[in-house]
């Protein structure tokens, strides 16, 4: 999955964040998943923060959607 990150001031710090990033990816995607009866968009391949600081996730469908801290998703 591509990560895109910003502001990290070391390799290791880097790292961190792309794996949290990914794990937080892999969450959100099962939990959009489980609420769908037929999901279409596929598996992740980007994942990013936008300037509000929600957490989105490009699908190989090309589609995106965009999370929040509060469960909500658009």
């Amino acid at each position: 999955m591509n990560t895109v990150i910003k502001g990290t001031k070391t390799i290791a710090e880097y790292k961190r964040v792309r794996e949290d990033m990914e794990n937080l990816a892999r969450a959100n995607y099962a939990w959009h998943k489980e609420a769908f009866e037929e999901w279409r968009e596929g598996e992740p391949i980007k994942a990013w923060f936008d300037f509000e600081g929600n957490f989105c996730i490009e699908y190989e469908s090309g589609k995106w959607w965009h999370y929040n801290d509060k469960g909500e998703w658009w």
